[in-house]
């Protein structure tokens, strides 16, 4: 009875929620993100180092003496985070096309030297036209953002 009792409380006193993180190894460099990086994001959970923390306090906003001026600094900073995101996103679709490409590759090298190995070679190539035509208009499109983005 006691060892139930106490093992009750014990769990109860756990805290019950963990932020779900994300474990990126790209190139040889580890990058951790609240969100997946890519088809190699590996899920780990955080859990706090001891039950709830209060959160931060909000600093009070000095009223802007230039509002035009903190205006146009806000507008940059945001300028240059969307491209920032933008150059990620282009990555992670490189990154993607390389992997879908490599997996056909692969599959190419299963083909039996026949006709038939011939033929579902010729239809792997065409998936691999199709998939780099894919992925090229939506980098294309990214880079098109990007370069509208760095002439502002």
């Amino acid at each position: 009875m006691n060892r139930t009792l106490l093992l009750a409380i014990a769990i109860a006193a756990i805290p019950a929620h963990a932020q779900q993180m994300y474990k990126c190894d790209q190139g040889g460099t580890v990058t951790f993100s609240e969100f997946p990086c890519g088809k190699n994001a590996k899920k780990i959970d955080v859990k706090p180092v001891a039950g709830e923390t209060a959160p931060a306090p909000l600093a009070a906003v000095a009223p802007a003496p230039h509002g035009g001026r903190s205006q146009a600094l806000l507008d940059e900073m945001t300028r240059q985070r969307r491209i920032r995101e933008i150059e990620y996103e282009i990555r992670n679709a490189e990154n993607d096309m390389d992997a879908e490409l490599e997996g056909l590759r692969r599959k190419k090298g299963n083909a039996n030297n026949n006709l038939a190995g011939a033929t579902w070679l010729t239809s792997i190539s065409q998936e691999m036209q199709a998939v780099t035509a894919k992925w090229r208009g939506k980098i294309d499109q990214l880079n098109s953002q990007l370069a509208a983005l760095r002439q502002q």
